[in-house]
């Protein structure tokens, strides 16, 4: 061969494909979910409930409660 610097440039070249390889595999890594992450947030949100204190704070019964929405359903 005429090249001297063939190895050298092999070399070169090798090393370049490993970065980039390098980069490629923490970009990906960066982007992927942590699927035991992704299964804990279902157990930290609030869980959803109905109030049920707010018609014993009211001193609503059903009764009365529809008794008042035909008064003002009338007027």
């Amino acid at each position: 061969m005429n090249d001297k610097n063939w190895q050298e440039r092999t070399d070169t070249w090798i090393k370049n494909q490993d970065e980039q390889r390098i980069k490629k595999e923490q970009q990906r890594l960066m982007n992927k979910k942590n699927p035991v992450k992704k299964n804990m947030d279902k157990f930290h949100r609030p869980q959803t409930h109905t109030d049920r204190t707010k018609y014993s704070r009211k001193d609503f019964t059903l009764k009365e409660l529809n008794a008042m929405l035909e008064k003002f359903n009338e007027d």
